[in-house]
């Protein structure tokens, strides 16, 4: 059963709402989008069942904030707050507050115009503001995903690992990294109250 939190974000042209059992359709057309899952699973994955996707959702709704992400009514993504649940990120800063954002604008006709941008802000805000997060680690972005690189960098995180990967995407082998992004709260201050120079 997917759990349901009460929480609402509401940014200029993005609302965070709770994802419910309803939603479960929009997140099957876009595990069945294949540019949609080599992008996020960066292997040749088939497309996805209801009763594959639904729990990973279950697990999500039950272990952090996950979000149905809206523009104007249109539902568009998802994106789950969640306390880092990998032990090798947990080890490298004992005793922080560390928190991941999986983010999925599933819906294609709304790349590349910034409304993930908005809904990580929205997110961090709440994380290091409400829940009194030490950081964020973002694990495992695929090289050849440049708008999520984008995405993680204009945000002011910074790369702390990358490792050579290949991956066998629907019989065609590709050579690519897999790099790992962080932000810790003082960086995250810092970024919103006094800009560098040239900083988007």
């Amino acid at each position: 059963m997917i759990q349901e939190h009460s929480l609402f974000l509401r940014g200029p042209r993005v609302v965070l709402r709770p994802f419910r059992e309803l939603d479960l359709p929009f997140a099957l057309v876009w595990y069945q989008d294949k540019e949609v899952l080599r992008l996020c699973e960066g292997s040749g994955i088939v497309a996805r069942s209801v009763g594959d996707i639904r729990p990973i959702y279950e697990y999500l709704s039950q272990h952090g904030y996950l979000f149905i992400i809206e523009v104007t009514g249109e539902v568009i993504g998802e994106v789950c707050l969640e306390r880092m649940n990998l032990p090798w990120v947990r080890d490298l800063y004992p005793g922080e507050r560390i928190y991941r954002l999986p983010i999925m604008i599933g819906d294609r006709r709304y790349w590349g115009q910034g409304y993930g941008t908005e809904t990580v802000e929205l997110l961090l805000a709440f994380g290091f503001e409400r829940l009194e997060a030490d950081r964020f680690y973002i694990p495992g972005v695929w090289g050849f995903n440049q708008r999520a690189l984008r995405l993680w960098r204009r945000l002011g995180f910074r790369e702390v690992t990358s490792r050579p990967v290949i991956l066998d995407r629907w019989g065609r082998i590709d050579e690519t990294d897999e790099i790992d992004f962080t932000l810790t709260r003082e960086e995250w201050m810092a970024r919103r109250h006094g800009s560098k120079a040239g900083d988007e």
